[in-house]
């Protein structure tokens, strides 16, 4: 007789194969806990190709040129800044960015929209008026931030001119 033949061989194979699946089954069974328990996990490590390494801040410069009163040239009390260029490098195009006015590190106007140009630059409005006062001893800077850089232009502010 040859296996395959009649349909007792076939019902023996089909038990086979199902004792065999049942007994995976009671050997799994066993080893699992009566109930569940939270696991302990005291620190993971990832695979080499699975680390990241920290976000580098963008390789961008902010420089700040004073047209009419370079940056860090005292400035008597109540007279305007004058005209300055801030400078984004390398160019980003015409982009904007956020700039805020600080005296002595207060905050007194901002942050506000800026738009650069198409060569990264803002530059001031002629005679640069402002809405607030900014004393004697004090500093007043001007900052621009983008993509996480920020740049400044400072002036210290002294006695007023008599």
């Amino acid at each position: 007789m040859r296996l395959g033949t009649n349909t007792t061989d076939q019902g023996r194979r089909r038990l086979l194969a199902l004792l065999s699946t049942s007994g995976g089954v009671a050997a799994t069974t066993k080893s699992l806990p009566d109930q569940w328990v939270k696991p302990i996990v005291n620190s993971v490590l990832l695979p080499t190709h699975a680390q990241t390494s920290p976000a580098s801040p963008p390789a961008l410069t902010i420089s700040c040129v004073g047209i009419d009163n370079p940056s860090g040239t005292p400035i008597p009390e109540n007279v305007p800044v004058g005209q300055f260029t801030m400078t984004v490098t390398p160019n980003p195009g015409a982009v904007m960015v956020n700039g805020t006015i600080f005296c002595d590190g207060a905050v007194q106007t901002g942050p506000f929209p800026l738009s650069l140009d198409v060569n990264g630059q803002f530059t001031s409005p002629s005679g640069s008026p402002s809405s607030f006062s900014c004393f004697s001893g004090s500093i007043l800077t001007f900052q621009i931030e983008f993509m996480g850089v920020v740049g400044q232009c400072n002036w210290p502010i002294i006695d007023p001119v008599p």
